[in-house]
């Protein structure tokens, strides 16, 4: 008798901290890496432009 009561209140605290813990978090971690990306995808892009600045330079100042 006792164990579906306990079932049932474990299903329910379970989706409780669902729905008003991880749920709302999903948000914020989604707006977090679409940031990342971001930075990642500039990241890239001035790591290859010091690539291209650093062979011209080597093309002018060969050692």
């Amino acid at each position: 008798m006792v164990l579906p009561k306990v079932n049932m209140f474990v299903g329910i605290c379970a989706l409780s901290f669902q729905a008003f813990v991880l749920y709302p978090w999903h948000d914020v971690i989604s707006q977090q890496v679409e940031k990342l990306d971001k930075n990642i995808r500039i990241l890239e892009i001035m790591q290859q432009q010091l690539v291209k600045e650093a062979e011209q330079l080597q093309k002018l100042n060969p050692i």
